[in-house]
């Protein structure tokens, strides 16, 4: 994996607030196989003192037969937009849209995320994920969460796809479910 700099807040180029340009690639391999890679590129600004905006192009191959035991080579293209607005000194409203083009596995994706922070303890989001290719179907979701100290409480409703879920670099296998959720987690 190599990520580079191209752009920082110290350039010229970085205007009143700040900009920078990132370049990653991440390549897996194993025994001949790619496992998986990408390539993006990564833009954010500080438009204002409150308001940051970042956009990325992703291209990404993931072998879904290696992975998960089939369904070939998945090549997409990611577009994603994500702003954060400061509202008050503790209050973020923070909005994510994503779209995953692909001729493969079950076609083109569309994404929508609403997340409001009220620091240090609350937050609420309600987000879709939309399958525009093969099933057509909406993921929604909506959730609370309560975090104080090493404690973190968050309940949640909506229906969650069957896939793998990767998270801090632990990925797991979630089964397709809708209802509520509740988890309890403490950091020690």
């Amino acid at each position: 994996s190599v990520s580079a700099f191209l752009l920082n807040r110290s350039s010229d180029l970085s205007f009143k607030y700040g900009m920078n340009l990132k370049l990653n690639f991440s390549h897996v391999r194993w025994e001949g196989e790619t496992f998986y890679q990408d390539i993006d590129v990564q833009l954010t600004r500080r438009w204002t003192k409150d308001f940051r905006l970042t956009l990325m192009y992703m291209n990404q191959r993931y072998n879904k037969t290696i992975v998960e035991g089939e369904g070939g080579m998945v090549r997409s293209n990611i577009f994603i937009a994500d702003g954060k607005y400061q509202l008050a000194p503790k209050t973020a409203l923070r909005a994510e849209v994503q779209y995953l083009t692909t001729a493969d596995d079950q076609g083109d994706w569309l994404y929508g995320l609403v997340e409001l922070s009220l620091a240090p303890h609350w937050m609420l989001s309600v987000s879709d994920m939309y399958n525009a290719g093969e099933t057509e179907l909406h993921y929604y979701q909506g959730g609370v969460a309560f975090s104080t100290g090493a404690h973190r409480l968050q309940l949640g409703y909506g229906r969650t796809r069957a896939g793998y879920n990767c998270s801090g670099g632990v990925c797991r296998y979630v089964p397709a479910s809708k209802g509520v959720s509740l988890s309890y987690n403490y950091n020690f």
